[in-house]
C-alpha cells in the first residue's frame, strides 16, 4: 500500500474515501458530493474492494448512474490541460520532469493564421462543449499531439508539426457553428470520453504509486 492511499478496509469512512479518490483523481466538490456518498453506501453494504484498481472500477460503474449534469460537474472539477501539475499528474504525463512536460504543453496551436496557447485552446474547447473541461490521458505524448487532439475535438484545422518553440498568442472566439449544444449527441459523447479518461489517468497513477 502507498503512504498516499488509506487502507482499503478503511474506505467505508467518508474522509478516508475522499482522501483515496482525491489522490487517484483530483480533489473536487463533485467528487466529495457525488462519488463519495455513492461508494460509501456500496462499501458499507457489500464490503470494500480487494484492490485500488477495484476502487477505480467501482467509480466507473457508479458514474453510469449519473445524470449528465453530474457528469459535467465531475469533469469540470478536473484541472485544465497544461495547468501546473500535481506530483502525480506530472508523473502520469510521462517519465520526464513536470517542467519538461509543461514546457511541451504550454506552447501553441495555429488557427486561421492566429496562434494560441493551450490556455486559449481550453477556452475554445469550453465554448465548443459548454460546461465541459478537456481531459486526456497524456501518457508522455509530445505537445503537438495534445494540441492536435484538442483541435480535432473542437473542429479546427490541425496545426503543422513540429510546432515552433515560441509564439505570440492572440485571443479568439469560436465559430458558432462549432458549438455543440449541451445535451446534444456530440456533447454527450464527448462528456463520456472526458469521464472515461479520468479513469485512465487514475489507473496510471496507481502504477506511479506502485500499487494495483
Amino acid at each position: 500500500m502507498s503512504a498516499q492511499l488509506p487502507p482499503l478496509d478503511s474506505l467505508t469512512d467518508p474522509a478516508k474515501l475522499t482522501q483515496c479518490l482525491s489522490t487517484l483523481f483530483e480533489p473536487s466538490t463533485a467528487l466529495k458530493e457525488i462519488l463519495v456518498p455513492q461508494l460509501v453506501k456500496k462499501y458499507k453494504a457489500d464490503g470494500t474492494p480487494l484492490s485500488y484498481a477495484g476502487v477505480i472500477h467501482d467509480c466507473a460503474e457508479a458514474s453510469k448512474e449519473w445524470t449528465w449534469e453530474q457528469k459535467s460537474d465531475f469533469v469540470t472539477g478536473h484541472p485544465l490541460i497544461g495547468a501546473p501539475a500535481t506530483g502525480l499528474s506530472g508523473k502520469e504525463q510521462g517519465t520526464e520532469t513536470t517542467k519538461v512536460v509543461l514546457d511541451r504543453l504550454q506552447h501553441t496551436a495555429n488557427i486561421n493564421g492566429a496562434v494560441m496557447s493551450l490556455k486559449q485552446l481550453n477556452s475554445l474547447y469550453s465554448q465548443a462543449f459548454p460546461d465541459l473541461t478537456f481531459i486526456t490521458f497524456v501518457n508522455g505524448r509530445p505537445r503537438s499531439e495534445i494540441v492536435n487532439e484538442m483541435e480535432r475535438k473542437i473542429g479546427l484545422p490541425e496545426s503543422p508539426k513540429p510546432l515552433p518553440d515560441s509564439f505570440d498568442c492572440s485571443s479568439t472566439t469560436i465559430d458558432p457553428k462549432l458549438v455543440r449544444k449541451k445535451g446534444s449527441p456530440e456533447w454527450e459523447e464527448e462528456c463520456d470520453r472526458d469521464v472515461n479518461d479520468v479513469w485512465r489517468i487514475a489507473r496510471s497513477r496507481l502504477r506511479t504509486l506502485g500499487v494495483e
